[in-house]
């Protein structure tokens, strides 16, 4: 209800209208359909700034996840990868859905429904999202601020579980221990605070 979407019978541009600020936020653009690796733009408009999409390890002072400083890339074949970072490995993720923000609280979030390798540039405008294979399929969502538009991403795809109790003892594992009484005093602790 708070959006309205329009469709351009002959270039099949869907413009996205915020109906409760009476203006366009983005225009999408499919291209390449007929193609293994297909296209979608997003014109800018009055967004800022873009998050979400997993992570990307970049620079080893880089503390912002705003990929309009430079493109998503994706160095697997799945868009998962653990590539060389500072001297070792990271871990690269991918998440189909951009958080595209601006002034005001403007804002909308894609879902980009295919799991193939995805790869985003937000250097130009419009912005460019190329999928290698399978469906160019897609949703949208506004609301008042990120909290929202994450809220709503959840409801579309699913809500994890929380995991049983047991589980939550991975997260005070250590790389590993120099010695035994390390361990013993890390179980000591553990067994103190009834950790299971």
């Amino acid at each position: 209800p708070k959006l309205r979407i329009e469709v351009d019978p002959a270039t099949l541009a869907i413009s996205i209208f915020d109906r409760i600020r009476g203006e366009t936020l983005t225009t999408l653009n499919a291209e390449q359909v007929d193609q293994a690796r297909k296209s979608l733009t997003l014109a800018r408009g009055p967004m800022e700034h873009a998050y979400g999409l997993g992570q990307e390890f970049v620079a080893p002072d880089r503390t912002s996840g705003d990929w309009t400083q430079h493109g998503r890339r994706t160095p697997g074949p799945m868009g998962n990868a653990h590539p060389e970072f500072n001297g070792g490995e990271a871990g690269n993720t991918q998440f189909p859905v951009l958080y595209a923000v601006g002034p005001e609280n403007r804002n909308y979030a894609l879902f980009l429904d295919n799991p193939q390798q995805q790869r985003w540039s937000f250097k130009n405008d419009p912005w460019r999202a190329e999928v290698r294979d399978g469906p160019l399929r897609f949703y949208v969502m506004t609301g008042p601020d990120l909290p929202s538009l994450r809220q709503s991403y959840m409801d579309l795809v699913g809500h994890p579980l929380v995991p049983p109790r047991k589980m939550f003892g991975l997260w005070v594992s250590e790389y590993g221990y120099e010695n035994w009484g390390q361990i013993d005093e890390k179980l000591a602790t553990l067994r103190k605070r009834h950790f299971p």
